[in-house]
């Protein structure tokens, strides 16, 4: 999520993941790994192997690393 002018990323949806039948421990998952990301000053190579290597390894967060991995062409915003 992000709001503002000049964007500030706040976190997951996670009301939206609730919703969506997301179980708690994947919505824990997708947090730690969103924390790791966006949150912590390494660079994203470094976060990326620090998620693979500290967090669950579920779909979900599988999916998110892959998005920025290879999917995200333009890069991503932290």
């Amino acid at each position: 999520m992000a709001s503002g002018n000049y964007a500030k990323l706040y976190g997951l949806n996670v009301i939206g993941l609730k919703r969506r039948g997301f179980k708690e421990e994947t919505i824990q998952a997708l947090k730690k790994a969103y924390r790791i990301v966006f949150r912590s000053s390494l660079l994203l190579s470094v976060a990326i192997a620090k998620v693979k290597a500290e967090v669950d390894d579920l779909p979900e967060v599988r999916q998110f690393v892959e998005f920025i991995e290879t999917r995200s062409s333009r890069g991503i915003s932290r």
